[in-house]
C-alpha cells in the first residue's frame, strides 16, 4: 500500500474502478464522473476530469489501447445508457467523441470494456452478451461482432436488468476470448 487517493483529493467519495497506465490513474468515480491523476511517487495530483457528458450516469469502468489516447468507458446505472468514447490526450481538455450501443433497448447496459488491439473494444453487456466494436473512427463506432451469452436473459433473476455478461478476458495468446455470464 502506497497511498489512498482520497488523502490527496478528499472530494472524491468513491472510486468504483480505475484504469492505470504508468503513473497516470483514470478513476471511474461513480456519479462524480472520471478523474485523472498523476502519481508523483508520494502523492496524487489531479490533472483533469470529465463530470458532465451525454448519457452520464454511474461512471463504472474504462479502458484504453496501448499507445493510444482513445478511452472507452461505461456508465452502469441507470440501465440502457450507451458506451462512450473520449480523447484524453490533453487531460485538462478532454474531448468527447461519441456514444454508441449494441442494440437500442432500455435494458441493455454496457458493464466492462476491454481493448482488443488499437481499434477494437469488447464490452461485456448486461442483457446483451459480449459485444465487439470497431473504434478506429471514434466519431463513427461500428459494431463488428457479438456473442449473446444468455439469449433468454433471466426474467426470474432478482434483478433481471443486471443479468448476463459480467466481464471478459481478451488477452489470451490464442486470440480466444473468455466471457463470464452471471447465469
Amino acid at each position: 500500500f502506497l497511498r489512498s487517493l482520497n488523502q490527496d483529493d478528499p472530494s472524491i467519495s468513491l472510486v468504483h474502478d480505475m484504469f492505470v497506465r504508468n503513473d497516470t490513474v483514470y478513476a471511474s468515480c461513480g456519479y462524480q464522473g472520471l478523474y485523472i491523476y498523476k502519481f508523483t511517487g508520494t502523492n496524487f495530483v489531479n490533472i483533469g476530469s470529465l463530470t458532465n457528458y451525454p448519457g452520464s450516469g454511474y461512471k463504472h469502468s474504462s479502458t484504453m489501447a496501448p499507445g493510444s489516447n482513445k478511452m472507452v468507458f461505461c456508465d452502469e446505472v441507470p440501465t440502457g445508457l450507451p458506451a462512450k468514447i473520449i480523447d484524453v490526450s490533453n487531460p485538462a481538455n478532454i474531448v468527447f467523441n461519441s456514444t454508441f450501443e449494441s442494440t437500442v433497448n432500455a435494458t441493455t447496459t454496457p458493464h466492462n470494456p476491454y481493448m482488443m488491439g488499437p481499434d477494437r473494444v469488447a464490452i461485456a453487456y448486461y442483457q446483451d452478451g459480449l459485444q465487439i466494436f470497431d473504434v478506429s473512427d471514434p466519431n463513427n463506432v461500428v459494431r463488428s461482432g457479438y456473442f449473446d451469452t444468455n439469449p433468454n436473459d433471466c426474467p426470474t433473476c432478482p434483478n433481471p436488468s443486471y443479468s448476463g455478461c459480467w466481464g471478459a478476458y481478451v488477452d489470451l495468446p490464442s486470440g480466444i476470448v473468455l466471457a463470464t455470464d452471471m447465469q
